[in-house]
């Protein structure tokens, strides 16, 4: 540290000349010490960059890994019809008209005469101290017993609907009122013309009158059936198909088809091949590494007009990276047959420049020669190994990159101790120079003491050789 009481005796201005000589020996290690750090921390920053670069990469190629052929569909009456294809359905055009869709039959009670639930759903149906049975039955399936019993209190039409309901007879009650009272709706949980509902009531006033209703059999009982039980019927390519739902899972080998409405006019399906799902996939590909490569390209760039390199230009890392991309683009990927293919069998190549271009006409021909299946199965191959090679270089606790950026970390730890030292040396410096300045300025005061008394002393010789 500067004594502030450093030139006193000299009248020299020692502190600042000590402070200039401490700071000429400190800069040229300080400012080599400065660009040192913020060359590496520019290098982690452009890690970083070319990271997320080739994590770009990952996206496509997982899902290339992962990719499973399917078949595509046509369909020109969306609005009629919904037709998925498994993978394995065969290639084929079908026309199809939809005459009638499926349904759930509905029946109400009768509302007409007294002994009927025509109030409202509180209307008492069983008295307080009665018991009345339901019995609900769906096509040929077993009947479903319910009993009501109001030893508690009366019960109301409301009571019958939330018996029916918490009863999972195959049915589902609703009450619907009109301008005549209340009727009860039941509707069948299942269509077609199989499931028809039968129900029938005993108990007290009215009540078996009221709610015994036989779906097989239309005016039947004291209710109504408002709506039929029907099957769905569709004709596929000239043949009739009638189903009790409106899902058509076996009618063709290979497809779902769901009726939504009657078709106005045959609509007209096609089943094929998929060529643009993996086609999108190698495009967005092709897209990434191109940018990778652009971006690496940017990064080992020389300027001749400056004269000047980028900033990883000749850096051994990026080089390690793109030789292994490229030994990743000549791998092959084996078929379902055993034959192996390679990225440039499906019209994907690498330019002199680095750079890949896709032959679509090229892709078309592989898949109509090899098949989805084979294509599929050979791209797994090779898009998987590449995977692997990019997630060497980006893995984070253990990828090419985070040990290259470990390293420069390390490196800039290193340059902080040295800092330190740097610290220390110059105080020992200042010190060092501080005390001889000391010295100097006791010397130079003690000789200006000296001159002054024998300027004073010669002063008085003169002053009395004159009187």
């Amino acid at each position: 540290m500067a004594i502030s009481s450093l030139g006193v005796g000299s009248g020299l201005d020692l502190s600042s000349l000590l402070q200039n000589l401490v700071a000429a020996e400190r800069a040229p290690t300080e400012n080599r010490l400065n660009k040192q750090e913020a060359t590496l921390q520019a290098k982690i920053s452009a890690y970083g960059t070319l990271r997320g670069g080739l994590s770009s990469l990952e996206s496509p190629l997982k899902r290339l890994s992962e990719f499973e052929p399917k078949q595509s569909v046509t369909n020109s009456d969306k609005t009629a019809l919904t037709v998925k294809a498994d993978a394995d359905a065969p290639s084929g055009n079908y026309k199809i008209d939809v005459n009638r869709l499926a349904a759930a039959q509905s029946l109400a009670t009768n509302e007409a005469d007294a002994a009927s639930f025509t109030d409202k759903a509180e209307t008492t149906v069983v008295n307080e101290g009665d018991t009345a049975t339901l019995s609900l039955q769906v096509g040929s399936g077993t009947a479903t017993e319910i009993n009501l019993d109001a030893s508690e209190g009366a019960l109301t039409l409301g009571d019958v609907r939330d018996a029916i309901n918490g009863a999972e007879a195959g049915v589902t009650a609703s009450i619907i009122n009109d301008d005549n009272g209340s009727r009860l709706v039941l509707t069948s949980d299942e269509t077609g013309a199989d499931n028809t509902i039968k129900m029938t009531a005993s108990g007290t006033s009215g009540f078996d009158i009221a709610l015994s209703i036989d779906g097989q059999a239309a005016g039947s009982g004291a209710g109504e059936i408002t709506q039929v039980a029907q099957d769905a019927e569709a004709v596929i390519n000239g043949i009739t198909i009638t189903s009790s739902s409106n899902s058509l899972d076996d009618a063709v080998d290979g497809l779902s088809v769901t009726l939504n409405a009657v078709t106005e006019s045959t609509a007209s399906v096609t089943v094929a091949e998929d060529k643009s799902s993996l086609r999108s996939l190698l495009n967005e590909f092709v897209g990434a590494y191109n940018e990778l490569i652009n971006q690496t390209n940017s990064m080992t760039a020389y300027n001749a007009d400056n004269q000047q390199g980028a900033l990883l230009m000749g850096d051994s890392t990026v080089r390690g990276i793109r030789s292994m991309l490229g030994n990743s683009m000549v791998q092959f990927g084996q078929t379902n047959d055993g034959e192996n293919l390679a990225l440039a069998n499906l019209g994907i190549v690498s330019g002199k420049d680095g750079k890949l271009s896709f032959d679509q006409d090229v892709f078309n021909d592989a898949m109509d020669s090899y098949g989805s299946d084979n294509i599929a199965a050979a791209v797994k191959g090779f898009t998987g190994n590449f995977y692997d090679t990019v997630t060497s270089f980006t893995d984070s606790s253990d990828g090419m990159l985070a040990a290259r950026t470990d390293g420069l970390r390390t490196t800039i730890d290193d340059i902080a101790q040295q800092r330190e030292d740097l610290d220390e040396r110059m105080l020992s410096l200042e010190e060092r120079l501080s005390a001889q300045f000391a010295a100097m300025d006791s010397l130079v005061a003690q000789m200006n003491n000296t001159s002054n008394y024998l300027a004073t002393q010669l002063g008085n010789l003169i002053s009395g050789g004159s009187k």
